[in-house]
């Protein structure tokens, strides 16, 4: 009877729900870290905290202390020129650049720190001659000469304590970028040379882990290029789950397929026959960003030693 065949599917779709729950709620047992340790928001608050840090190590609102930079313009050359830092802005600023929103991020994967504190930018960039061949070099450029703040004519502006704090862990962190940034998309970027993100591939799946949770899809060669490739972050990472995410493998109203997608359901057979290895490779992910999330927690509750006095003085001050 028709009615019968309407109470049916009525079941197995409330069958099927309930599953879902029970399936995603073991998994988020199983593997926390992996589906709700969100290392976009992480990599955020180190950019924001060590901004403030450097901050705090000022002792005047209203001094703005010129450091040695070279900007890099749209041309792809290089001049000499300065970037500012004082106590009431957060951020590195380039001369007549908007305050808010800093025009250098440590999480920039091509800067990095040399042993006597100061910024730098490494990358290879392609050129083109006349006859279309192609040509590379290196570049290694001063971002922020971050060393001038311990010169003697800044003594009477900083703090020698905190900025002492400041340049230790600015360095630890921007060491274990590559740690956490491969969750990001710094990982996947056209910078991936420098941070790799984390993907594997079992029998016809490929797998690639994200800021929080991973995204599972039906391996084809023809897209392994633009498989979530992003550029550059600019300061700013955010998780985007897409319908490929981990939340969506028993998704069969996937908008992207049809109803119950043969894409869909494929997905998940080859997720079934190949359980046991997938969870093994899950499990060794799931220790592997939990160290680089609570290790990264570990920065943050050090930064916030000298940078909590600071942010209440602030709302004090208001």
């Amino acid at each position: 009877m028709l009615l019968d065949k309407l109470n049916k599917v009525r079941a197995t779709k409330t069958n099927l729900f309930t599953l879902q729950k029970r399936f995603y709620a073991e998994l988020t047992a199983r593997f926390p870290f992996i589906m709700h340790a969100d290392m976009a928001d992480m990599a955020n608050k180190l950019e924001h905290e060590l901004h403030t840090l450097l901050c705090a190590s000022l002792k005047y609102d209203s001094v703005k202390i010129p450091l040695r930079s070279n900007h890099r313009s749209y041309s792809s050359s290089s001049t000499r020129t300065i970037v500012n830092v004082q106590r009431g802005e957060p951020g590195f600023y380039y001369p007549n650049s908007e305050r808010g929103s800093s025009d250098i991020w440590y999480m920039d994967s091509k800067n990095y720190i040399k042993d006597n504190g100061d910024m730098w930018y490494k990358d290879v960039e392609t050129e083109y001659g006349s006859s279309g061949k192609e040509k590379t070099r290196d570049i290694d450029e001063l971002k922020a000469g971050l060393s001038d703040l311990r010169a003697p004519n800044q003594a009477k502006r900083v703090y020698p304590d905190k900025l002492d704090a400041y340049f230790k862990l600015l360095k630890e962190v921007m060491e274990y970028r590559p740690k956490f940034l491969c969750y990001t998309e710094e990982g996947y970027g056209s910078d991936s040379q420098i941070v790799e993100g984390i993907e594997f591939q079992m029998k016809n799946l490929q797998f690639r882990m994200l800021e929080k949770s991973i995204s599972v899809r039906l391996y084809e060669k023809k897209d392994k290029e633009s498989y979530r490739y992003h550029s550059s972050s600019h300061g700013r990472f955010s998780y985007r789950p897409d319908r490929n995410d981990l939340h969506r493998l028993l998704d069969y109203a996937d908008p992207e397929c049809d109803t119950f997608g043969t894409k869909v359901h494929e997905r998940l057979k080859l997720f079934i026959e190949n359980y046991e290895k997938i969870r093994d490779r899950f499990e060794h992910e799931e220790r592997a960003k939990k160290k680089a999330y609570q290790t990264c927690q570990g920065f943050l509750k050090q930064i916030r030693v000298h940078t909590l006095p600071f942010k209440v003085l602030g709302e004090i001050k208001k």
